[in-house]
């Protein structure tokens, strides 16, 4: 991810800090498109609010084209203590589905910040046995 993506956001330690997951082969197989359910999520921040936003998308193999599939905004409180910080649950809407990736940013006050997650749910979008074995035999490199 270079930041140069309006809907990522910077990631510079001067810009701010995004995250991207992704399928590993860019939608060149189809057979790694992925769901994601939800995570728990906090930020670096002892005063405002943190404002996540979640942005899923789709690569067209052939073009390289990313298309916006599904876009989500949170607001979650801050920690009073960024030591003993309890992370809040996010459960994404469903149509964070058959993605190829999924990109996360946060910003506090419209400032970016460091934000950490854990609890990460995702799942396959196609449980097939014939999709399972496409990810067997994929030679990502």
């Amino acid at each position: 991810m270079n930041g140069s993506n309006p809907h990522a956001g910077p990631n510079t330690i001067e810009g701010g800090y995004s995250g991207q997951i992704s399928d590993g082969d860019f939608g060149l197989t189809g057979c790694f498109l992925f769901n994601m359910y939800g995570a728990s999520f906090g930020c670096d921040s002892k005063g405002p609010a943190c404002d996540f936003t979640f942005v899923g998308y789709r690569t067209d193999a052939a073009t390289g084209n990313e298309t916006v599939i599904a876009k989500e905004d949170y607001s979650i409180a801050a920690c009073p203590s960024l030591k003993n910080c309890a992370l809040t649950p996010i459960q994404l809407d469903p149509v964070f589905s058959n993605m190829t990736g999924v990109r996360i940013n946060v910003t506090v006050a419209s400032q970016p910040k460091i934000w950490w997650m854990d609890d990460l749910r995702l799942g396959w979008f196609d449980n097939s046995c014939a999709t399972g074995m496409c990810r067997l035999n994929a030679h990502i490199h």
